[in-house]
């Protein structure tokens, strides 16, 4: 259903690039317990993310100004959607995050992005998750992985406004160690 509102500017500097939590919270689909739901016309979702028992996400640490996030709008008369997408670059090559890109290669994800000015979006879901993509770099100019994160399929929903309780992150790893 489309809201019937007119909408005016949002004030000065509303098109300014949004700061962001450099923490991107990566929430595997075989841990999720329940999730938000959604409406159509309404982009805030009501409910919360939960986590099965011990289960936990995993918070990724990104460059701040390489995070990227949106969506792409696809397909035909009647069947037009929406592809959730998340990007972002993780300085250094850690065992640690190497062991993400590999593990983590085949998971569906759904992502938690939070502004620096209070909002959090919510990217994928349990039946339509974003799957990973990584790309390392390691030459004169750099040394660190990009990571793309996007849906497969097309859905009916662009990013949710999430307004619910964080879920508990994993430890952090003692043998967070760069690689030679």
């Amino acid at each position: 259903m489309l809201p019937k509102v007119s909408i005016n500017k949002n004030g000065d500097g509303a098109g300014c690039a949004t700061p962001k939590d450099p923490t991107i919270i990566l929430v595997d689909v075989d841990d999720v317990a329940s999730e938000p739901t959604r409406t159509v016309g309404n982009t805030v979702v009501e409910g919360d993310l939960t986590l099965k028992e011990k289960a936990t996400a995993i918070g990724v640490y990104a460059t701040p100004d390489t995070i990227d996030t949106g969506y792409d709008s696809e397909g035909e008369t009647d069947a037009k959607g929406f592809k959730q997408k998340v990007g972002f670059d993780h300085p250094g090559d850690s065992v640690d995050i190497n062991n993400l890109a590999e593990g983590g290669a085949n998971k569906g994800f759904i992502i938690l992005v939070k502004e620096c000015e209070g909002k959090t979006k919510i990217f994928g879901s349990r039946c339509n998750p974003l799957y990973m993509t990584s790309t390392p770099t390691n030459n004169k100019e750099a040394n660190k992985r990009h990571f793309d994160f996007a849906q497969s399929m097309v859905g009916k929903y662009v990013p949710g406004f999430y307004e619910g309780p964080e879920p508990a992150l994993a430890a952090a790893s003692a043998g967070n160690t760069e690689t030679e």
